[in-house]
Protein backbone atom coordinates (compact mmCIF):
# COMPACT_ATOMS: atom_id res chain seq x y z
CA UNK A 1 0.00 0.00 0.00
CA UNK A 2 2.92 2.17 0.48
CA UNK A 3 4.46 1.88 -2.45
CA UNK A 4 1.17 2.07 -3.90
CA UNK A 5 0.60 5.61 -2.75
CA UNK A 6 4.13 7.13 -3.57
CA UNK A 7 3.24 6.04 -7.34
CA UNK A 8 -0.63 7.16 -7.34
CA UNK A 9 1.27 11.17 -6.26
CA UNK A 10 3.68 10.21 -8.91
CA UNK A 11 1.23 9.99 -11.46
CA UNK A 12 -0.34 13.56 -9.88
CA UNK A 13 2.90 15.39 -10.36
CA UNK A 14 3.44 14.85 -13.65
CA UNK A 15 7.12 14.13 -14.12
CA UNK A 16 7.64 17.38 -12.59
CA UNK A 17 9.51 16.92 -9.19
CA UNK A 18 12.15 15.14 -7.72
CA UNK A 19 12.43 12.62 -5.20
CA UNK A 20 12.56 15.16 -2.30
CA UNK A 21 9.31 17.09 -2.97
CA UNK A 22 7.36 13.93 -1.87
CA UNK A 23 9.36 13.11 0.97
CA UNK A 24 9.02 16.69 2.79
CA UNK A 25 5.04 16.36 1.53
CA UNK A 26 4.56 13.03 3.10
CA UNK A 27 6.72 14.54 6.01
CA UNK A 28 3.86 17.48 6.32
CA UNK A 29 7.34 20.05 5.80
CA UNK A 30 5.72 23.81 6.38
CA UNK A 31 7.63 25.23 3.67
CA UNK A 32 6.23 27.37 1.01
CA UNK A 33 7.55 25.19 -1.65
CA UNK A 34 5.55 21.80 -0.04
CA UNK A 35 3.06 23.91 0.52
CA UNK A 36 2.27 25.14 -3.32
CA UNK A 37 2.69 21.26 -3.75
CA UNK A 38 0.36 19.83 -1.99
CA UNK A 39 -2.66 21.84 -3.26
CA UNK A 40 -1.22 22.63 -7.15
CA UNK A 41 -1.07 18.99 -7.41
CA UNK A 42 -4.26 18.07 -5.39
CA UNK A 43 -2.59 15.96 -2.92
CA UNK A 44 -3.93 17.57 0.22
CA UNK A 45 -4.79 13.86 2.22
CA UNK A 46 -0.84 12.35 1.62
CA UNK A 47 0.59 16.04 3.63
CA UNK A 48 2.12 14.57 7.22
CA UNK A 49 1.07 11.24 6.67
CA UNK A 50 4.48 10.10 7.51
CA UNK A 51 5.82 12.43 10.20
CA UNK A 52 8.41 9.74 11.33
CA UNK A 53 10.02 8.83 7.82
CA UNK A 54 13.23 8.71 7.55
CA UNK A 55 15.45 9.92 4.91
CA UNK A 56 17.30 6.70 4.51
CA UNK A 57 14.30 4.92 4.47
CA UNK A 58 12.63 6.46 2.08
CA UNK A 59 15.35 6.62 -0.44
CA UNK A 60 15.53 2.39 0.03
CA UNK A 61 11.84 2.50 -0.55
CA UNK A 62 12.61 4.35 -3.71
CA UNK A 63 15.87 1.75 -4.60
CA UNK A 64 13.42 -1.23 -4.86
CA UNK A 65 11.27 0.55 -7.03
CA UNK A 66 13.69 1.59 -9.12
CA UNK A 67 15.04 -2.25 -9.54
CA UNK A 68 11.20 -2.85 -10.25
CA UNK A 69 11.43 -0.48 -13.25
CA UNK A 70 8.30 1.17 -11.22
CA UNK A 71 9.63 4.59 -11.53
CA UNK A 72 13.02 5.90 -13.36
CA UNK A 73 14.99 9.44 -13.37
CA UNK A 74 14.56 11.91 -16.15
CA UNK A 75 16.75 15.70 -16.05
CA UNK A 76 16.39 14.99 -12.05
CA UNK A 77 12.17 14.82 -11.95
CA UNK A 78 10.55 11.29 -10.74
CA UNK A 79 8.51 9.65 -13.42
CA UNK A 80 6.21 6.82 -12.90
CA UNK A 81 7.08 3.73 -15.42
CA UNK A 82 4.19 1.94 -17.73
CA UNK A 83 5.15 -0.33 -15.31
CA UNK A 84 4.48 1.44 -12.61
CA UNK A 85 1.51 2.45 -13.86
CA UNK A 86 0.65 -1.20 -14.60
CA UNK A 87 1.22 -1.93 -11.13
CA UNK A 88 -1.44 0.65 -9.75
CA UNK A 89 -4.35 -1.14 -12.58
CA UNK A 90 -3.06 -4.77 -10.49
CA UNK A 91 -3.25 -3.00 -7.04
CA UNK A 92 -6.51 -0.59 -7.51
CA UNK A 93 -8.62 -2.16 -4.27
CA UNK A 94 -5.10 -0.19 -2.58
CA UNK A 95 -5.39 2.50 -4.74
CA UNK A 96 -8.72 3.20 -3.63
CA UNK A 97 -8.13 2.92 0.08
CA UNK A 98 -4.96 5.32 -0.54
CA UNK A 99 -7.37 8.13 -1.88
CA UNK A 100 -9.15 7.96 0.82
CA UNK A 101 -7.05 10.23 2.83
CA UNK A 102 -8.33 13.32 1.21
CA UNK A 103 -8.78 15.90 4.24
CA UNK A 104 -5.03 18.06 5.17
CA UNK A 105 -6.06 18.27 8.79
CA UNK A 106 -7.15 14.74 9.17
CA UNK A 107 -3.98 12.95 9.35
CA UNK A 108 -2.87 14.35 12.49
CA UNK A 109 -5.91 14.27 13.38
CA UNK A 110 -6.27 10.55 12.74
CA UNK A 111 -3.12 9.64 14.87
CA UNK A 112 -4.43 11.14 17.86
CA UNK A 113 -7.38 9.39 17.86
CA UNK A 114 -5.32 6.11 17.62
CA UNK A 115 -3.37 7.16 20.50
CA UNK A 116 -6.74 7.53 22.69
CA UNK A 117 -8.36 4.78 22.03
CA UNK A 118 -5.41 2.57 22.50
CA UNK A 119 -4.62 4.13 26.19
CA UNK A 120 -8.33 4.24 26.79
CA UNK A 121 -8.61 0.49 26.15
CA UNK A 122 -5.82 -0.38 28.24
CA UNK A 123 -6.85 1.99 31.13
CA UNK A 124 -10.63 0.46 30.88
CA UNK A 125 -9.16 -3.18 30.50
CA UNK A 126 -6.48 -2.86 33.61
CA UNK A 127 -9.10 -1.22 35.65
CA UNK A 128 -12.23 -3.89 35.03
CA UNK A 129 -9.54 -6.52 37.06
CA UNK A 130 -8.82 -3.95 39.88
CA UNK A 131 -5.22 -2.94 38.71
CA UNK A 132 -4.49 0.69 38.96
CA UNK A 133 -0.88 0.70 38.16
CA UNK A 134 0.09 -0.14 34.81
CA UNK A 135 2.59 1.78 32.55
CA UNK A 136 0.84 3.21 29.39
CA UNK A 137 1.58 2.35 25.89
CA UNK A 138 2.34 5.99 25.07
CA UNK A 139 4.21 8.51 26.47
CA UNK A 140 2.48 11.11 25.01
CA UNK A 141 1.48 13.72 28.09
CA UNK A 142 -1.37 15.48 26.40
CA UNK A 143 -2.77 11.42 25.13
CA UNK A 144 -2.35 10.98 28.87
CA UNK A 145 -3.89 13.88 30.23
CA UNK A 146 -6.95 13.25 28.01
CA UNK A 147 -7.62 9.90 28.97
CA UNK A 148 -6.99 10.74 32.41
CA UNK A 149 -9.77 13.64 31.93
CA UNK A 150 -11.84 11.97 30.32
CA UNK A 151 -11.79 8.93 32.79
CA UNK A 152 -12.60 11.78 35.92
CA UNK A 153 -15.61 12.84 34.00
CA UNK A 154 -17.14 9.64 33.04
CA UNK A 155 -15.62 6.84 35.08
CA UNK A 156 -19.72 6.68 36.96
CA UNK A 157 -20.66 5.19 33.40
CA UNK A 158 -17.48 3.86 32.14
CA UNK A 159 -18.14 0.43 31.54
CA UNK A 160 -21.41 1.21 29.34
CA UNK A 161 -19.06 3.57 27.45
CA UNK A 162 -16.83 1.22 26.53
CA UNK A 163 -19.77 -1.64 25.77
CA UNK A 164 -21.11 1.48 23.26
CA UNK A 165 -17.60 1.52 21.71
CA UNK A 166 -17.06 -1.89 21.58
CA UNK A 167 -20.15 -2.59 19.57
CA UNK A 168 -19.28 0.16 17.31
CA UNK A 169 -15.82 -0.49 16.59
CA UNK A 170 -16.67 -4.75 16.26
CA UNK A 171 -19.59 -3.64 13.75
CA UNK A 172 -16.92 -1.64 11.59
CA UNK A 173 -13.86 -3.93 11.95
CA UNK A 174 -16.14 -7.06 10.48
CA UNK A 175 -16.57 -5.74 7.52
CA UNK A 176 -13.23 -4.31 6.60
CA UNK A 177 -10.72 -6.65 4.28
CA UNK A 178 -8.28 -9.14 5.49
CA UNK A 179 -5.73 -7.80 7.17
CA UNK A 180 -6.83 -4.50 8.21
CA UNK A 181 -8.97 -5.24 11.24
CA UNK A 182 -6.63 -8.02 12.25
CA UNK A 183 -3.50 -5.54 12.09
CA UNK A 184 -6.05 -3.15 13.97
CA UNK A 185 -7.25 -5.66 16.68
CA UNK A 186 -3.20 -6.91 17.53
CA UNK A 187 -2.15 -3.46 18.21
CA UNK A 188 -4.22 -3.38 20.84
CA UNK A 189 -2.95 -3.63 24.34
CA UNK A 190 -4.85 -5.26 27.67
CA UNK A 191 -4.53 -6.15 30.66
CA UNK A 192 -3.14 -9.67 29.47
CA UNK A 193 -1.92 -8.96 26.57
CA UNK A 194 0.87 -6.07 24.69
CA UNK A 195 -0.23 -5.20 21.60
CA UNK A 196 2.53 -6.29 18.53
CA UNK A 197 4.66 -3.75 17.53
CA UNK A 198 4.85 -2.20 14.14
CA UNK A 199 7.90 -4.30 12.82
CA UNK A 200 6.31 -7.57 14.27
CA UNK A 201 2.89 -7.22 12.47
CA UNK A 202 5.14 -6.52 9.20
CA UNK A 203 6.72 -9.60 9.85
CA UNK A 204 3.65 -11.37 10.38
CA UNK A 205 1.90 -10.47 7.36
CA UNK A 206 4.95 -9.61 5.26
CA UNK A 207 4.44 -6.15 5.02
CA UNK A 208 7.10 -3.00 5.59
CA UNK A 209 5.95 -0.93 8.73
CA UNK A 210 4.68 1.60 6.73
CA UNK A 211 1.97 -0.86 5.12
CA UNK A 212 1.06 -1.12 8.50
CA UNK A 213 0.89 2.53 9.64
CA UNK A 214 -1.00 3.03 6.80
CA UNK A 215 -3.36 0.20 7.20
CA UNK A 216 -4.26 1.84 10.64
CA UNK A 217 -4.12 5.04 9.41
CA UNK A 218 -6.91 4.04 7.10
CA UNK A 219 -8.93 2.08 9.45
CA UNK A 220 -9.20 4.75 11.39
CA UNK A 221 -10.45 6.95 8.70
CA UNK A 222 -12.93 4.33 8.15
CA UNK A 223 -14.00 4.41 11.66
CA UNK A 224 -14.35 8.21 11.55
CA UNK A 225 -16.35 8.12 8.29
CA UNK A 226 -18.90 5.97 9.81
CA UNK A 227 -19.26 7.32 13.34
CA UNK A 228 -22.18 9.96 13.83
CA UNK A 229 -22.36 12.72 15.88
CA UNK A 230 -24.35 10.99 18.29
CA UNK A 231 -22.15 7.91 18.75
CA UNK A 232 -19.51 7.82 21.31
CA UNK A 233 -16.44 7.60 19.66
CA UNK A 234 -17.32 11.01 17.94
CA UNK A 235 -16.02 13.08 21.35
CA UNK A 236 -12.68 11.02 21.12
CA UNK A 237 -11.91 12.59 17.66
CA UNK A 238 -9.81 16.40 18.10
CA UNK A 239 -12.35 18.47 16.42
CA UNK A 240 -9.58 21.30 15.59
CA UNK A 241 -8.71 22.05 12.14
CA UNK A 242 -6.57 24.31 11.24
CA UNK A 243 -8.30 27.51 9.46
CA UNK A 244 -5.49 27.76 6.56
CA UNK A 245 -1.73 25.79 5.76
CA UNK A 246 0.74 28.61 5.76
CA UNK A 247 4.74 28.69 6.33
CA UNK A 248 4.60 31.11 9.60
CA UNK A 249 6.54 34.11 7.68
CA UNK A 250 3.35 33.92 5.14
CA UNK A 251 1.28 33.67 8.00
CA UNK A 252 2.59 37.09 9.27
CA UNK A 253 2.14 38.97 5.71
CA UNK A 254 -1.48 37.63 5.34
CA UNK A 255 -2.13 39.40 8.89
CA UNK A 256 -0.41 43.11 7.54
CA UNK A 257 -2.19 42.23 4.10
CA UNK A 258 -5.87 41.69 5.82
CA UNK A 259 -5.10 45.16 7.11
CA UNK A 260 -4.70 46.84 4.27
CA UNK A 261 -1.18 47.05 3.44
CA UNK A 262 0.14 46.63 0.54
CA UNK A 263 3.04 44.35 -1.01
CA UNK A 264 5.41 47.11 -1.21
CA UNK A 265 4.50 48.08 2.17
CA UNK A 266 4.61 45.00 3.46
CA UNK A 267 8.22 44.25 1.96
CA UNK A 268 9.32 47.49 3.42
CA UNK A 269 7.80 46.84 7.15
CA UNK A 270 9.00 43.36 7.62
CA UNK A 271 12.55 43.85 5.46
CA UNK A 272 11.85 41.72 3.19
CA UNK A 273 12.23 41.65 -0.95
CA UNK A 274 9.19 42.31 -2.55
CA UNK A 275 9.69 38.85 -4.02
CA UNK A 276 9.52 36.67 -0.86
CA UNK A 277 6.24 38.72 -0.26
CA UNK A 278 4.81 37.87 -3.27
CA UNK A 279 5.59 34.15 -2.73
CA UNK A 280 3.54 34.57 0.70
CA UNK A 281 0.84 36.08 -1.39
CA UNK A 282 0.99 33.02 -3.55
CA UNK A 283 0.88 30.71 -0.53
CA UNK A 284 -2.30 32.45 0.64
CA UNK A 285 -3.91 31.98 -2.89
CA UNK A 286 -3.75 28.53 -2.97
CA UNK A 287 -4.20 28.39 0.73
CA UNK A 288 -8.09 30.52 0.57
CA UNK A 289 -10.51 29.39 -1.57
CA UNK A 290 -11.71 33.14 -1.84
CA UNK A 291 -8.78 34.73 -2.38
CA UNK A 292 -8.94 37.80 -4.34
CA UNK A 293 -7.18 38.32 -7.86
CA UNK A 294 -8.26 41.92 -8.93
CA UNK A 295 -5.87 43.43 -6.80
CA UNK A 296 -2.85 42.06 -8.72
CA UNK A 297 -4.14 40.83 -12.50
CA UNK A 298 -6.99 42.02 -14.22
CA UNK A 299 -9.55 39.43 -16.02
CA UNK A 300 -8.02 39.85 -19.18
CA UNK A 301 -4.99 38.76 -17.92
CA UNK A 302 -6.21 35.97 -16.16
CA UNK A 303 -7.63 34.92 -19.48
CA UNK A 304 -4.82 34.92 -21.31
CA UNK A 305 -2.52 33.44 -18.92
CA UNK A 306 -5.35 30.39 -18.40
CA UNK A 307 -5.07 30.01 -22.08
CA UNK A 308 -1.59 29.64 -22.04
CA UNK A 309 -1.95 27.07 -19.39
CA UNK A 310 -4.09 25.32 -21.20
CA UNK A 311 -1.89 24.86 -24.31
CA UNK A 312 0.86 24.01 -22.16
CA UNK A 313 -0.95 21.07 -19.73
CA UNK A 314 1.97 22.19 -17.71
CA UNK A 315 2.94 23.89 -14.11
CA UNK A 316 6.47 25.30 -15.44
CA UNK A 317 6.28 28.66 -15.49
CA UNK A 318 8.77 29.36 -18.16
CA UNK A 319 6.72 26.97 -20.21
CA UNK A 320 3.43 28.78 -19.89
CA UNK A 321 5.49 32.47 -19.72
CA UNK A 322 6.18 31.77 -23.42
CA UNK A 323 2.76 31.23 -24.31
CA UNK A 324 1.39 34.55 -22.79
CA UNK A 325 2.20 38.25 -23.73
CA UNK A 326 5.65 39.84 -22.88
CA UNK A 327 3.68 42.35 -20.00
CA UNK A 328 2.63 38.87 -17.92
CA UNK A 329 5.02 38.53 -14.94
CA UNK A 330 6.09 35.47 -13.40
CA UNK A 331 3.84 36.33 -10.28
CA UNK A 332 0.64 36.97 -12.31
CA UNK A 333 1.12 33.32 -13.89
CA UNK A 334 1.38 31.92 -10.51
CA UNK A 335 -1.18 33.67 -9.11
CA UNK A 336 -3.43 32.39 -11.90
CA UNK A 337 -1.76 28.46 -11.53
CA UNK A 338 -2.97 28.99 -7.90
CA UNK A 339 -6.46 29.67 -8.82
CA UNK A 340 -6.68 27.19 -12.12
CA UNK A 341 -4.59 24.22 -11.26
CA UNK A 342 -4.75 24.84 -7.75
CA UNK A 343 -6.38 24.49 -4.53
CA UNK A 344 -9.57 22.44 -4.42
CA UNK A 345 -12.46 21.09 -1.95
CA UNK A 346 -11.35 18.42 -0.59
Amino acid sequence: MFITLILDALERFQGERGEAALFHLLKGKKSAQTIQDVHTFHLEGFYGLFPGLQRDTYQEVLNRMFQNNFIQIQNDRLLITKVGMDFLDVHKSDRERVKDFRDINMNKNLRIFLERLHLMIQMYSNLSIGNHKFTPITDHLPTQKWVKNYYLNHKSHLSEIMKQVYVHLYSILESLPHPMSDVFVLKLTGSHRVGLSMRQLAKKYSFSTYDIELFLLWTCQIIWTRTTPSDILNTWFPQEKERVLLTQSAQKTMEWYEKGYLMEEIASLRGYKLSTIQDHIVEMALSLMDFPLDSFLTNEEYHLIEEAIQKTNSHRLRHIKEKCPETITYFQIRLTLAKVKGRREV
